[in-house]
């Protein structure tokens, strides 16, 4: 029964993570390109920060391409992700944009996360590190 329940627990978990990729693919469908780069800008409310590392993770799998994810509720959550070939720092820009909105954070230079400030602040948030990228 313990095996049984184990390979169900598998199961779900590669049915939520191939979810996560049509959402990924959708959200690639609502990016603006931006110096070269593909830039994905999403705000969700009441997601669970693991589905939101996964997705920015999963964007980052494309070529060329930036996602700048957030939660707004309960509390401020930021992820921000790139492909390998995207040559900009995450967990810098993060840094950045959490302490301008009064949070913290960091990470590696592909994935970073952050947060630590009001939540009705993360559609600012991430319009305020968009404009960052787009003027670098």
């Amino acid at each position: 029964c313990r095996e049984e329940a184990s390979d169900q627990q598998r199961e779900l978990q590669q049915l939520q993570r191939q979810l996560l990729d049509i959402e990924a693919g959708e959200l690639m469908g609502q990016a603006t390109l931006s110096r070269g780069y593909q830039i994905v800008v999403r705000v969700f409310d009441q997601r669970e920060p693991q589905q939101v590392r996964v997705l920015a993770s999963s964007l980052a799998q494309r070529a060329g391409t930036i996602a700048l994810l957030g939660i707004s509720y309960p509390k401020a959550r930021l992820v921000f992700a790139c492909s390998d070939d995207v040559p900009i720092d995450m967990a810098a820009l993060l840094r950045e944009t959490c302490s301008a909105f009064g949070g913290n954070g960091g990470g590696q230079s592909n994935l970073a996360q952050g947060g630590g400030f009001d939540g009705a602040l993360v559609d600012q948030a991430l319009a305020w590190a968009e404009q960052k990228l787009i003027n670098k």
